[in-house]
């Protein structure tokens, strides 16, 4: 079994959470990076927001308003 079949056919299907995608998988500039740490059932949604919030909120990699809010740069992933 692949990495990829592990993903898209067992944990995406199972699961129906697209943050899988990111907190498995990405760990490009263009995505959030990966957690350094275990994923734990009772603090997983916690664990995922977390990581989404960050890469959000880092104006290299996630969203970046322009000077003067005419314009607005984000990752391709959204």
């Amino acid at each position: 079994m692949s990495l990829n079949a592990l993903e898209k056919d067992i944990l995406i299907k199972r699961f129906q959470e697209p943050r899988v995608h990111a907190a498995i998988n990405c760990a490009s500039r263009s995505c959030p990076g990966l957690l350094n740490a275990a994923y734990v059932a009772s603090k997983l949604d916690a664990q995922l927001t977390g990581g989404f919030k960050s890469f959000v909120n880092d104006t290299l990699d996630g969203v970046t308003l322009f000077p003067g809010g005419k314009s607005v740069s984000i990752s391709s992933i959204f």
